[in-house]
């Protein structure tokens, strides 16, 4: 019926965890991360932050550009949808941190 829900998943278990981003990283790192985001976005080939990265900024708080993640054993990974900042022909933005940059 349209919408959608996200769950945080133990692989190794099939287990959902429990919290959010900010369960897992101080408040500091989180700006961090979401500056390292940002800027890994940028330096995308052909990726224009005036097509949809500006105004997803200028309507969602921080912590929401940053809520759709997945841990690897190297770090952590950012999906964005298609229409979310890019156009639906861009597809889906990965952005892949590893824990030694955050």
């Amino acid at each position: 019926l349209g919408g959608y829900d996200k769950v945080l998943l133990d692989f190794s278990t099939g287990k959902e965890i429990p919290g959010t981003l900010d369960t897992f990283l101080k408040k500091d790192e989180l700006q961090t991360v979401l500056m390292l985001v940002e800027n890994k976005l940028l330096r995308i080939e052909n990726f224009d932050p005036s097509f949809g990265w500006d105004d997803y900024k200028a309507r969602t708080t921080d912590m929401s550009m940053i809520d759709n993640f997945y841990f690897t054993p190297n770090g952590i990974v950012f999906y964005y949808n298609p229409y979310q900042i890019g156009s639906y022909a861009e597809g889906s933005y990965l952005v892949d941190l590893s824990w030694k940059e955050i």
